[in-house]
């Protein structure tokens, strides 16, 4: 099976130094993407997606001269995906299993010309007993070759993935994140708005490192969350408080899946 699929997306991507955010750059930009895939059974998926992206990146907050004021933002991208997936729902999984390698590789990148190449991974497993279900997750990525620059590399932030932070505001070349998820269902999906309630909260601890060859947990980071979700008919919603270490909060109105 194959399909062509196009976007638009704004977003802010925060840049950092010795754990201090230092600017914050915007970005936005258009993507077209032409998938080719195969269904493995009722279990699996393997995709391969050749895209191209374009659009200009300008800094929102910056010292002088510590950027451009202008960076034109264009490339290709080719990845290929793997994905096992018999989880009995995407939104609040009670059984199954989730797990996904990908292998990418991006011609250019925000910053920097040549080739970026990468590889990551995923497992998440629930486990349930009557109406409590603990969702544990690892997931991580390794830069494989090439210079990047700023603004191509893994991204860590925002609900479930060290909360507390704004979404994507750490980035770095080497990354991993684990995850548990405790949710407790209040209540099944009944009733004229036909939505389920649930309880829920999460400690993830995950981080960067720089060096492929120096794997090291200094620089990782604590984060939780505690919200309420609804599972409802046009699709999930998380109302809560994220934490993360140092004392970074936020409040979020979160909607659609998060795993």
């Amino acid at each position: 099976m194959s399909h062509l699929t196009s976007n638009f997306f704004q977003d802010n991507i925060a840049f950092r130094q010795n754990g201090e955010k230092v600017a914050e750059v915007s970005i936005a930009a258009s993507q077209l993407a032409l998938g080719i895939g195969r269904n493995l059974g009722s279990w699996g998926e393997l995709r391969s997606t050749y895209g191209w992206i374009w659009g200009t990146a300008r800094p929102e907050i910056s010292a002088p001269g510590f950027l451009p004021s202008k960076v034109d933002v264009s490339g290709k991208i080719w990845a290929t995906r793997l994905q096992i997936d018999t989880l009995d729902s995407i939104t609040f999984p009670r059984n199954g299993a989730i797990g996904a390698l990908q292998y990418q590789l991006t011609n250019q990148s925000l910053s920097g010309t040549g080739s970026l190449g990468s590889l990551q991974g995923e497992l998440g497993i629930p486990m349930t007993s009557d109406g409590l279900t603990v969702y544990s997750s690892l997931e991580g990525g390794i830069t494989l070759e090439g210079d990047g620059g700023q603004g191509s590399e893994f991204q860590l932030g925002g609900f479930r993935r060290l909360s507390g932070l704004s979404p994507r505001e750490l980035v770095g070349n080497h990354y991993a994140l684990a995850v548990i998820q405790p949710y407790y269902q209040l209540s099944s999906r009944s009733g004229v708005l036909g939505m389920a309630s649930y309880i829920g909260a999460s400690l993830e601890y995950g981080g960067f490192w720089q060096d492929s060859g120096n794997f090291s947990t200094s620089a990782f980071l604590l984060g939780g969350s505690a919200y309420l979700g609804l599972d409802t008919l046009l699709g999930p919603v998380f109302i809560g408080i994220g934490i993360a270490e140092g004392g970074e909060r936020t409040a979020f109105v979160f909607i659609g899946p998060t795993f």
